[in-house]
């Protein structure tokens, strides 16, 4: 495996590589964030290779399976009896939103969201967006999710604060009930309102230590 990689990782070597680890005998394991390192690798190179085959919905799937088996490992560890355990997930826009994405798939935040209904508990699922500034990745870049989304448009220009608060549950019916078709605003704003219990826009940003 440090023979293929030598030159640096492509996405092709993925299904060689996996195949070389899980022939892999006497692993000297090691555990990050409470989980085995060979499990994460073989996980990672499992959507990775299903990726390189142009399966993007089935590694979607994958990646978004293993999210939830983590998940639940970690949330019953930490209830430790609690009745009603509470928590914090932070996680990118794709994976907390309810129901079905725009890929198809069965989210993350969508699972978080059954399970707080059957356990009789509640959820509450926010999304940022910036409207304006840096983000860091390679260098600074400029970014301004207004070009996104035709919500993230709308809701910036109704922004008063650095940090504006929309709470769109009281939207949702009052979405549902407009006639069909939708502008293409409106649908927007029903695909991250059902999502969504609160959209937060953020006018400017800029990564830390900048």
């Amino acid at each position: 495996m440090v023979d293929l990689t030598k030159a640096g990782y492509q996405r092709a070597q993925a299904a060689p590589l996996l195949k070389l680890a899980r022939e892999s005998t006497d692993v000297k394991d090691l555990v990050v964030g409470g989980e085995s390192l060979y499990t994460l690798v073989l996980k990672t190179l499992e959507v990775e290779a299903l990726r390189a085959a142009n399966q993007r919905f089935d590694a979607s799937v994958a990646r978004e399976a293993f999210m939830k088996e983590l998940f639940m490992k970690h949330y019953r560890a930490a209830a430790n009896g609690q009745a009603k355990p509470k928590f914090v997930l932070s996680f990118g826009q794709g994976h907390l939103g309810r129901g079905i994405d725009g890929r198809g798939v069965s989210t993350l935040g969508n699972f978080v969201a059954e399970l707080a209904v059957s356990e009789g508990l509640q959820s509450f699922h926010a999304v940022l967006f910036a409207a304006g500034g840096k983000y860091s990745l390679g260098g600074l870049h400029d970014i301004d999710r207004r070009k996104d989304e035709p919500a993230f448009a709308f809701l910036a220009s109704l922004a008063k604060y650095p940090a504006s608060v929309f709470d769109v549950r009281p939207i949702r019916p009052l979405l549902h009930a407009l006639p069909t078709p939708l502008s293409s605003r409106d649908s927007s704003l029903l695909y991250w309102a059902d999502a969504y219990d609160a959209i937060i826009c953020y006018r400017e940003v800029t990564p830390l230590g900048v």
